[in-house]
Protein backbone atom coordinates (compact mmCIF):
# COMPACT_ATOMS: atom_id res chain seq x y z
CA UNK A 1 0.00 0.00 0.00
CA UNK A 2 1.29 3.19 -1.41
CA UNK A 3 2.25 6.18 1.40
CA UNK A 4 -0.46 8.78 1.30
CA UNK A 5 1.62 11.89 -0.36
CA UNK A 6 3.50 14.73 1.60
CA UNK A 7 1.00 16.86 0.77
CA UNK A 8 -1.98 15.73 1.19
CA UNK A 9 -0.56 14.48 5.12
CA UNK A 10 -0.10 18.10 6.02
CA UNK A 11 -2.98 19.38 4.20
CA UNK A 12 -5.39 17.06 6.25
CA UNK A 13 -3.90 17.04 9.53
CA UNK A 14 -3.93 20.95 9.21
CA UNK A 15 -7.97 21.17 8.36
CA UNK A 16 -8.81 18.54 10.67
CA UNK A 17 -10.48 20.99 13.19
CA UNK A 18 -13.36 22.63 13.57
CA UNK A 19 -12.07 26.04 12.57
CA UNK A 20 -9.02 27.50 11.32
CA UNK A 21 -7.64 30.87 13.28
CA UNK A 22 -7.80 34.04 10.73
CA UNK A 23 -4.00 34.20 11.34
CA UNK A 24 -3.28 30.68 9.33
CA UNK A 25 -5.83 31.33 6.33
CA UNK A 26 -2.79 32.57 4.46
CA UNK A 27 -1.36 28.99 5.69
CA UNK A 28 -4.07 27.05 4.40
CA UNK A 29 -4.61 28.35 0.80
CA UNK A 30 -0.78 27.92 0.38
CA UNK A 31 -1.01 24.21 1.79
CA UNK A 32 -4.33 23.39 -0.94
CA UNK A 33 -1.76 24.76 -3.42
CA UNK A 34 0.48 22.15 -3.03
CA UNK A 35 -2.30 19.48 -3.59
CA UNK A 36 -2.42 17.64 -6.80
CA UNK A 37 -4.90 14.79 -5.94
CA UNK A 38 -7.99 16.11 -4.38
CA UNK A 39 -10.34 13.30 -5.49
CA UNK A 40 -7.26 11.08 -3.15
CA UNK A 41 -7.96 14.06 -0.22
CA UNK A 42 -11.19 13.47 0.03
CA UNK A 43 -11.48 9.90 0.43
CA UNK A 44 -9.04 9.76 3.00
CA UNK A 45 -11.02 12.42 4.73
CA UNK A 46 -14.41 10.51 4.29
CA UNK A 47 -12.89 7.78 5.08
CA UNK A 48 -11.07 8.86 8.15
CA UNK A 49 -13.82 10.85 9.61
CA UNK A 50 -12.89 14.48 8.64
CA UNK A 51 -14.39 15.47 5.98
CA UNK A 52 -16.90 17.90 7.37
CA UNK A 53 -14.03 19.73 9.11
CA UNK A 54 -12.36 19.71 5.83
CA UNK A 55 -14.91 21.23 3.89
CA UNK A 56 -16.18 23.57 6.33
CA UNK A 57 -12.29 25.30 6.93
CA UNK A 58 -12.45 25.16 2.70
CA UNK A 59 -15.20 26.80 2.37
CA UNK A 60 -14.43 29.67 4.49
CA UNK A 61 -11.02 30.14 2.76
CA UNK A 62 -13.08 31.82 0.07
CA UNK A 63 -10.50 29.98 -2.52
CA UNK A 64 -10.55 30.65 -6.71
CA UNK A 65 -13.19 28.76 -8.83
CA UNK A 66 -10.26 25.92 -9.64
CA UNK A 67 -11.00 24.63 -6.32
CA UNK A 68 -14.97 23.95 -7.14
CA UNK A 69 -14.90 20.54 -8.31
CA UNK A 70 -13.55 19.46 -5.12
CA UNK A 71 -15.39 21.74 -3.03
CA UNK A 72 -18.61 20.13 -4.82
CA UNK A 73 -17.82 16.59 -4.67
CA UNK A 74 -16.85 17.05 -0.93
CA UNK A 75 -20.66 18.62 -0.58
CA UNK A 76 -22.18 16.09 -1.68
CA UNK A 77 -20.28 13.34 1.15
CA UNK A 78 -20.66 15.68 4.00
CA UNK A 79 -24.46 15.66 4.11
CA UNK A 80 -25.23 12.17 4.88
CA UNK A 81 -22.11 12.32 7.64
CA UNK A 82 -23.93 15.02 9.06
CA UNK A 83 -27.52 13.60 8.56
CA UNK A 84 -25.57 10.49 10.39
CA UNK A 85 -24.18 12.48 13.31
CA UNK A 86 -27.96 14.15 14.10
CA UNK A 87 -29.53 10.91 14.14
CA UNK A 88 -27.16 9.76 16.57
CA UNK A 89 -27.98 12.57 19.29
CA UNK A 90 -31.51 12.35 18.80
CA UNK A 91 -30.75 8.59 19.43
CA UNK A 92 -28.68 9.63 22.67
CA UNK A 93 -31.80 11.75 23.96
CA UNK A 94 -34.05 9.19 23.63
CA UNK A 95 -32.25 6.72 25.45
CA UNK A 96 -31.10 8.74 28.32
CA UNK A 97 -35.03 10.27 28.30
CA UNK A 98 -36.52 6.55 28.61
CA UNK A 99 -33.59 4.27 29.98
CA UNK A 100 -31.51 6.06 31.76
CA UNK A 101 -33.17 8.80 33.59
CA UNK A 102 -35.77 7.00 34.65
CA UNK A 103 -33.53 4.82 36.63
CA UNK A 104 -31.58 7.63 38.21
CA UNK A 105 -28.39 5.64 37.70
CA UNK A 106 -24.78 7.56 38.39
CA UNK A 107 -23.59 7.24 34.09
CA UNK A 108 -20.97 8.98 31.89
CA UNK A 109 -21.74 9.46 28.45
CA UNK A 110 -17.82 9.06 26.52
CA UNK A 111 -16.86 10.38 23.21
CA UNK A 112 -19.73 10.80 20.48
CA UNK A 113 -23.23 12.99 20.79
CA UNK A 114 -21.86 14.43 24.37
CA UNK A 115 -18.36 15.46 22.64
CA UNK A 116 -19.31 16.89 20.53
CA UNK A 117 -22.27 18.75 22.27
CA UNK A 118 -19.60 20.06 24.90
CA UNK A 119 -16.60 20.79 22.73
CA UNK A 120 -17.98 21.95 19.56
CA UNK A 121 -19.99 24.69 18.07
CA UNK A 122 -21.87 23.14 15.84
CA UNK A 123 -22.13 19.11 16.97
CA UNK A 124 -23.43 17.75 13.53
CA UNK A 125 -19.50 18.60 12.23
CA UNK A 126 -18.26 15.61 14.37
CA UNK A 127 -18.78 12.14 12.85
CA UNK A 128 -20.84 9.77 15.35
CA UNK A 129 -22.26 6.09 14.52
CA UNK A 130 -22.45 5.11 18.24
CA UNK A 131 -23.33 5.62 21.36
CA UNK A 132 -20.97 4.95 24.86
CA UNK A 133 -21.95 5.35 28.44
CA UNK A 134 -20.54 3.97 31.48
CA UNK A 135 -22.46 2.31 34.35
CA UNK A 136 -21.41 0.33 37.94
CA UNK A 137 -21.68 -3.29 37.29
CA UNK A 138 -24.79 -3.64 38.89
CA UNK A 139 -26.59 -0.66 37.37
CA UNK A 140 -25.13 -2.09 33.80
CA UNK A 141 -27.54 -5.00 34.58
CA UNK A 142 -30.72 -2.83 35.64
CA UNK A 143 -29.87 -0.11 32.29
CA UNK A 144 -30.07 -3.43 29.96
CA UNK A 145 -32.78 -4.68 30.90
CA UNK A 146 -34.64 -1.25 30.97
CA UNK A 147 -33.32 -0.96 27.52
CA UNK A 148 -34.87 -4.29 26.59
CA UNK A 149 -37.89 -3.26 27.97
CA UNK A 150 -38.16 -0.47 25.39
CA UNK A 151 -37.53 -1.96 22.53
CA UNK A 152 -34.16 -2.31 22.26
CA UNK A 153 -32.18 -5.06 21.47
CA UNK A 154 -28.58 -6.76 22.44
CA UNK A 155 -26.49 -7.40 19.53
CA UNK A 156 -22.82 -8.88 18.71
CA UNK A 157 -20.85 -6.42 18.99
CA UNK A 158 -18.26 -6.79 16.14
CA UNK A 159 -21.19 -8.01 13.85
CA UNK A 160 -24.07 -5.95 15.04
CA UNK A 161 -26.15 -8.90 14.51
CA UNK A 162 -29.48 -9.70 17.14
CA UNK A 163 -28.21 -12.46 19.67
CA UNK A 164 -31.53 -14.77 19.82
CA UNK A 165 -30.92 -15.25 24.07
CA UNK A 166 -32.45 -16.64 26.95
CA UNK A 167 -32.26 -15.26 30.27
CA UNK A 168 -29.44 -17.62 30.98
CA UNK A 169 -27.46 -16.50 27.74
CA UNK A 170 -28.35 -12.66 28.64
CA UNK A 171 -26.43 -13.03 32.21
CA UNK A 172 -23.52 -14.86 30.90
CA UNK A 173 -23.33 -11.64 28.61
CA UNK A 174 -23.44 -9.25 31.57
CA UNK A 175 -21.51 -11.43 33.41
CA UNK A 176 -18.01 -12.05 31.69
CA UNK A 177 -18.72 -9.01 28.59
CA UNK A 178 -17.24 -5.68 29.88
CA UNK A 179 -19.56 -4.40 27.39
CA UNK A 180 -22.99 -5.05 26.22
CA UNK A 181 -24.24 -3.96 22.98
CA UNK A 182 -27.80 -2.80 21.85
CA UNK A 183 -28.99 -1.55 19.04
CA UNK A 184 -32.43 1.34 18.71
CA UNK A 185 -35.34 0.37 16.72
CA UNK A 186 -34.13 2.29 13.85
CA UNK A 187 -30.42 0.75 14.40
CA UNK A 188 -28.17 2.88 16.16
CA UNK A 189 -25.51 1.13 18.29
CA UNK A 190 -25.10 1.54 22.42
CA UNK A 191 -22.69 0.31 24.12
CA UNK A 192 -23.01 0.05 27.79
CA UNK A 193 -19.44 -0.60 29.43
CA UNK A 194 -18.66 -1.24 33.09
CA UNK A 195 -15.27 -1.01 32.57
CA UNK A 196 -13.27 1.27 29.84
CA UNK A 197 -9.47 0.31 29.79
CA UNK A 198 -8.97 -3.31 29.98
CA UNK A 199 -9.27 -3.58 33.61
CA UNK A 200 -6.12 -1.44 34.07
CA UNK A 201 -7.67 0.65 36.52
CA UNK A 202 -6.57 4.15 35.27
CA UNK A 203 -10.42 4.92 34.87
CA UNK A 204 -11.90 3.16 37.81
CA UNK A 205 -15.35 3.16 37.58
CA UNK A 206 -16.66 4.43 40.96
CA UNK A 207 -13.82 6.95 40.87
CA UNK A 208 -15.02 8.46 37.81
CA UNK A 209 -18.51 8.41 38.43
CA UNK A 210 -17.67 10.13 41.75
CA UNK A 211 -16.19 12.59 39.36
CA UNK A 212 -18.38 13.03 36.89
CA UNK A 213 -19.99 16.67 35.44
CA UNK A 214 -23.25 17.40 34.12
CA UNK A 215 -23.98 19.25 30.80
CA UNK A 216 -27.25 20.51 29.80
CA UNK A 217 -28.94 19.59 26.35
CA UNK A 218 -32.97 20.52 26.58
CA UNK A 219 -34.11 19.45 29.45
CA UNK A 220 -32.09 16.26 29.37
CA UNK A 221 -28.77 16.59 31.98
CA UNK A 222 -25.94 13.99 31.13
CA UNK A 223 -22.99 12.80 33.06
CA UNK A 224 -19.69 13.30 31.55
CA UNK A 225 -15.74 13.51 32.91
CA UNK A 226 -14.03 17.02 33.78
CA UNK A 227 -12.51 18.04 31.29
CA UNK A 228 -8.71 17.43 32.84
CA UNK A 229 -10.10 13.47 33.20
CA UNK A 230 -11.62 13.46 29.61
CA UNK A 231 -8.64 15.09 28.30
CA UNK A 232 -6.48 12.07 29.39
CA UNK A 233 -9.21 9.33 28.18
CA UNK A 234 -8.95 10.46 24.73
CA UNK A 235 -5.49 10.16 25.07
CA UNK A 236 -5.46 6.98 25.92
CA UNK A 237 -8.15 5.81 23.71
CA UNK A 238 -6.72 7.22 20.65
CA UNK A 239 -3.10 6.43 21.28
CA UNK A 240 -4.34 2.74 22.08
CA UNK A 241 -5.94 2.69 18.59
CA UNK A 242 -2.69 4.99 17.56
CA UNK A 243 -4.70 7.68 16.00
CA UNK A 244 -6.13 5.58 12.73
CA UNK A 245 -8.64 8.08 12.78
CA UNK A 246 -8.49 11.85 11.47
CA UNK A 247 -11.88 13.34 13.78
CA UNK A 248 -9.73 12.36 16.93
CA UNK A 249 -7.24 14.96 15.51
CA UNK A 250 -9.84 17.11 15.56
CA UNK A 251 -11.30 16.26 18.95
CA UNK A 252 -7.63 17.42 20.10
CA UNK A 253 -7.98 20.80 18.81
CA UNK A 254 -11.25 21.30 20.27
CA UNK A 255 -10.68 19.99 23.79
CA UNK A 256 -7.69 22.03 24.16
CA UNK A 257 -9.14 25.03 22.71
CA UNK A 258 -12.05 24.94 24.85
CA UNK A 259 -12.40 27.57 27.69
CA UNK A 260 -12.40 24.80 30.79
CA UNK A 261 -9.03 22.82 29.03
CA UNK A 262 -6.24 23.74 32.13
CA UNK A 263 -3.01 22.27 30.75
CA UNK A 264 -1.63 22.34 34.20
CA UNK A 265 -4.72 20.19 35.50
CA UNK A 266 -4.28 17.67 32.59
CA UNK A 267 -0.82 17.05 33.23
CA UNK A 268 -1.14 17.05 36.85
CA UNK A 269 -4.27 14.46 36.39
CA UNK A 270 -2.57 12.68 33.94
CA UNK A 271 0.55 11.94 36.61
CA UNK A 272 -1.93 10.67 38.94
CA UNK A 273 -3.36 7.96 36.87
CA UNK A 274 -0.17 7.17 35.31
CA UNK A 275 -0.72 8.63 31.59
CA UNK A 276 1.61 11.53 31.93
CA UNK A 277 3.83 10.10 28.67
CA UNK A 278 0.87 9.79 26.88
CA UNK A 279 -0.63 12.84 27.29
CA UNK A 280 2.62 14.81 26.48
CA UNK A 281 3.12 12.87 23.22
CA UNK A 282 -0.70 13.89 22.12
CA UNK A 283 -0.16 17.48 23.25
CA UNK A 284 2.86 17.39 20.86
CA UNK A 285 1.22 15.69 18.54
CA UNK A 286 -1.61 18.24 18.38
CA UNK A 287 1.20 20.91 17.22
CA UNK A 288 2.37 18.92 14.42
CA UNK A 289 -0.72 18.73 13.49
CA UNK A 290 -1.42 22.40 13.35
CA UNK A 291 2.03 23.50 12.18
CA UNK A 292 1.37 22.52 8.82
CA UNK A 293 4.14 19.89 8.66
CA UNK A 294 3.45 16.87 10.13
CA UNK A 295 5.12 15.13 7.23
CA UNK A 296 8.08 16.47 8.46
CA UNK A 297 7.97 17.01 11.57
CA UNK A 298 6.89 13.15 12.09
CA UNK A 299 10.64 12.13 11.18
CA UNK A 300 11.45 13.33 14.55
CA UNK A 301 12.28 11.88 17.62
CA UNK A 302 10.34 12.74 20.50
CA UNK A 303 6.92 10.70 20.72
CA UNK A 304 4.53 13.27 19.57
CA UNK A 305 6.28 12.35 16.69
CA UNK A 306 6.23 8.87 16.80
CA UNK A 307 2.22 9.29 17.34
CA UNK A 308 2.15 11.96 13.95
CA UNK A 309 3.89 9.05 12.30
CA UNK A 310 2.05 6.15 12.77
CA UNK A 311 -1.11 8.45 12.27
CA UNK A 312 0.29 9.01 8.88
CA UNK A 313 0.81 5.48 7.97
CA UNK A 314 -2.90 5.06 8.75
CA UNK A 315 -4.12 7.10 5.97
CA UNK A 316 -3.82 5.06 2.81
CA UNK A 317 -5.68 1.88 4.67
CA UNK A 318 -8.49 0.70 6.86
CA UNK A 319 -9.50 -1.25 9.93
CA UNK A 320 -7.24 -4.26 8.94
CA UNK A 321 -4.61 -1.92 7.96
CA UNK A 322 -4.72 -0.57 11.75
CA UNK A 323 -4.83 -4.31 13.27
CA UNK A 324 -1.69 -5.20 11.25
CA UNK A 325 0.23 -1.77 12.85
CA UNK A 326 -0.72 -3.26 16.32
CA UNK A 327 0.10 -6.40 16.06
CA UNK A 328 2.56 -7.89 18.55
CA UNK A 329 1.02 -5.55 20.77
CA UNK A 330 2.97 -6.70 24.11
CA UNK A 331 -0.08 -5.84 26.77
CA UNK A 332 -3.41 -5.19 26.73
CA UNK A 333 -4.18 -2.58 24.59
CA UNK A 334 -0.76 -1.16 25.17
CA UNK A 335 1.24 -0.57 21.65
CA UNK A 336 3.69 1.74 22.98
CA UNK A 337 5.77 1.44 26.30
CA UNK A 338 6.27 4.56 26.96
CA UNK A 339 1.95 4.98 27.51
CA UNK A 340 1.69 4.65 31.39
CA UNK A 341 3.78 4.52 34.32
CA UNK A 342 5.77 1.54 35.48
CA UNK A 343 2.89 0.29 38.01
CA UNK A 344 0.70 0.62 35.25
CA UNK A 345 2.58 -1.29 33.22
CA UNK A 346 2.42 -3.57 36.11
CA UNK A 347 -1.17 -4.20 36.36
CA UNK A 348 -1.06 -4.44 32.44
CA UNK A 349 1.38 -7.70 32.39
CA UNK A 350 -0.65 -9.11 35.27
CA UNK A 351 -3.76 -8.39 33.82
CA UNK A 352 -2.61 -9.79 30.26
CA UNK A 353 -2.00 -13.20 32.03
CA UNK A 354 -4.98 -13.23 34.02
CA UNK A 355 -6.68 -12.98 30.53
CA UNK A 356 -5.45 -15.91 29.41
CA UNK A 357 -6.69 -18.45 32.43
CA UNK A 358 -9.66 -16.34 33.09
CA UNK A 359 -13.16 -17.75 31.24
CA UNK A 360 -14.69 -15.61 28.97
CA UNK A 361 -17.90 -15.51 26.99
CA UNK A 362 -15.97 -17.92 25.09
CA UNK A 363 -16.35 -20.60 26.99
CA UNK A 364 -19.87 -20.47 28.38
CA UNK A 365 -20.79 -20.07 23.93
CA UNK A 366 -18.73 -23.23 23.42
CA UNK A 367 -20.35 -24.87 26.51
CA UNK A 368 -23.51 -23.15 28.32
CA UNK A 369 -23.93 -24.31 31.33
CA UNK A 370 -26.38 -23.27 33.90
CA UNK A 371 -25.11 -20.23 36.51
CA UNK A 372 -24.63 -22.36 38.99
CA UNK A 373 -22.30 -25.27 37.28
CA UNK A 374 -20.00 -22.28 35.28
CA UNK A 375 -17.49 -22.72 38.28
CA UNK A 376 -16.49 -25.91 35.72
CA UNK A 377 -15.26 -23.13 33.07
CA UNK A 378 -12.32 -21.91 35.78
CA UNK A 379 -10.92 -25.11 36.00
CA UNK A 380 -11.58 -26.67 31.86
CA UNK A 381 -9.73 -23.13 30.41
CA UNK A 382 -6.29 -23.62 31.88
CA UNK A 383 -6.94 -27.97 31.63
CA UNK A 384 -7.55 -26.58 27.66
CA UNK A 385 -4.30 -24.67 27.90
CA UNK A 386 -2.15 -26.62 29.08
CA UNK A 387 -3.39 -29.55 27.00
CA UNK A 388 -2.60 -27.51 23.64
CA UNK A 389 1.16 -26.30 25.45
CA UNK A 390 1.64 -30.12 25.81
CA UNK A 391 0.76 -30.98 22.19
CA UNK A 392 2.77 -28.70 20.49
CA UNK A 393 5.61 -29.46 22.88
CA UNK A 394 4.96 -33.01 22.02
CA UNK A 395 4.77 -31.96 17.74
CA UNK A 396 8.43 -30.08 18.41
CA UNK A 397 9.99 -33.09 20.57
CA UNK A 398 9.12 -35.14 17.53
CA UNK A 399 10.55 -32.93 14.95
CA UNK A 400 6.82 -32.85 12.95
Amino acid sequence: MPPTPPAICDTLLFLSRAAIPPQDADRSRALCARVKDWPLLTDIARRKFSLPFVYRNLQRLNLDETYAPALNAMRAQVMPTTFGALRVLAAQRKFHRDCVAPLGLAHVYLKGPSLAARYYDDPGLRFARDIDVLVSREDQKKLVHQALSQGYQIVDRNELKSYQVSHRDLDAILTYKTVATLVTPDNIAIEVHWNIDKKLGLFAVHETLQRRETIPDDTLHYGVMPTADFFCYVCYHNTRHIWSRLHWIADLDAIITHSSFERNAVLARAAKLGLRSNVEACLELHEIAVSGEASTLAKGENRGAELAAICLKNLPGDLKLEYDLREGEELLGLPFKWMVSPDVRKRARTQTRLSRVLPGYEEYEAWPLPRGLQWVYYVSKPLGILKRHLFVSHKQDAGL
